[in-house]
């Protein structure tokens, strides 16, 4: 009896096992799932262990200065993440291709990095620690650069479907973090120079793992071919680099507003429910992956990106909205108390945006470019109009400002694809 039972568990398992893993597409969204996971709960220790040893007011400094870092990475990448995803199987030297984005990528993040430093002091007065001196400049261009190169890392592991050295990298970058927390001090220098190190840690791992497995190595070699993907490339810049902006500028707008500790409240509460976000935007760099190398099955691995989302999330935000009041205590009463309500908003938001991640794939495998544009600087216009008059409710305007820019985001891409949803897209 007992034989034949363990003779059906492993007939069921590796059923199981089939399905994820014999298949390219679910195969690679796993691992980014799991890469995401990790890092969301590396990241809620991390978190955890800043919101008891920093003071809310020093953590929404420390985010704010990362939410500008963010911007210049996005800035520097030139939409090539989604450029090398969509058309590395093209180019026939591949080494070389990487090569000249790295190149191009170091050249931007580097200039763009020394501006800010230079203007940080002016422009954005809490954050002049950066400025103040060599070594937290130093850092900070360190952060830029790891966190440009883990991107366009990133990109190419989903371009060669090996999305499990993402998640290598991931875990990496997040327990590196944890590690360098709990052993240097400083107060949110010190906070800040946990991220970069391990940035740079995470980044060093990707390198390494990009050597090994396809024999890659720096050089000087560089290619001209790149300008074949520009117009792609520029369009997801256009696009990406808005929204970079508008992620940047809401913590430093929540701390001219509503105070720098409301700033950590915000971000602790975006930090959370990103877990669930990268749900739909895992599956769906999978499913664009997927769908540009052979177009003709858009349809059906669109409809297996829908299901296998839809298993995730759904339970997922159910808990995070039931259980988010004790997820926030983990932090501390004041980030419960103060962060809960913009904690479900931007949950219910995280819903919605499962329609745009997967209308974003469509419009970048059909290649229409100038739709594309058009939706994303829309979604990250109209989320700045929402909230901006929104902050009279504090940090629940904040998180209504985020679900109505989502909604008004998703009824737009359901009007486009009106026509032909589950039908010939």
């Amino acid at each position: 009896m007992e034989s034949v039972k363990e003779a059906l568990l492993n007939r069921h398992f590796k059923k199981v096992y089939s399905h994820f893993f014999d298949d390219s597409l679910r195969r690679n969204s796993v691992f980014l799932l799991i890469s995401a996971g990790f890092s969301a709960l590396l990241g809620f220790v991390f978190w955890s262990i800043a919101a008891h040893r920093y003071s809310p007011s020093d953590i929404g400094v420390v985010t704010a200065v990362i939410g500008v870092a963010s911007f210049i990475v996005g800035l520097s990448q030139l939409g090539y993440v989604s450029s090398l995803i969509r058309f590395m199987s093209d180019f026939k030297n591949k080494h070389h291709l990487i090569n000249t984005v790295l190149a191009i990528v170091s050249l931007i993040a580097i200039v763009s990095s020394l501006v800010f430093i230079g203007i940080s002091r002016f422009v954005f007065p809490k954050a002049d620690f950066i400025s103040e001196s060599l070594l937290p400049a130093i850092f900070f261009l360190i952060y830029v650069l790891a966190s440009a190169y883990a991107g366009i890392l990133d990109g190419i592991f989903i371009a060669f479907r090996t999305t499990q050295y993402t998640l290598a990298r991931n875990i990496t970058t997040n327990a590196t973090k944890i590690i360098a927390i709990i052993i240097i001090g400083g107060g949110l220098v010190g906070l800040f120079y946990s991220i970069s190190i391990a940035a740079l840690f995470g980044s060093v791992v990707g390198f390494f793992l990009l050597w090994k497995k396809y024999k890659y190595i720096p050089s000087r070699k560089l290619t001209k071919d790149v300008n074949s993907m520009t117009k792609f490339s520029l369009v997801n810049y256009l696009s990406s680099g808005v929204a970079s902006a508008v992620t940047a500028l809401i913590p430093i707008l929540i701390i001219w507003k509503i105070g720098s500790s409301n700033a950590a409240f915000y971000y602790i509460a975006i930090s959370i429910t990103t877990l669930l976000n990268l749900i739909p935007s895992s599956i769906a760099r999978s499913f664009f992956s997927e769908s540009s190398n052979k177009i003709s099955s858009l349809k059906i691995q669109l409809v297996k990106s829908i299901k296998l989302i839809s298993l995730i999330i759904i339970p997922a935000s159910i808990i995070f909205i039931v259980f988010g009041k004790y997820i926030l205590l983990l932090f501390g009463k004041e980030y419960s108390e103060s962060a809960l309500i913009c904690f479900r908003l931007l949950t219910l938001t995280s819903l919605i945006s499962v329609v745009n991640y997967l209308g974003d794939s469509i419009l970048n495998i059909q290649k229409r470019l100038k739709m594309y544009s058009f939706v994303n600087i829309f979604c990250a216009v109209s989320t700045i109009i929402f909230i901006i008059p929104l902050f009279k409710y504090g940090l629940t305007g904040v998180g209504l400002g985020w679900l109505f820019s989502e909604i008004a985001t998703a009824f737009i891409y359901l009007f486009i694809f009106r026509k032909n949803i589950f039908t010939n897209l």
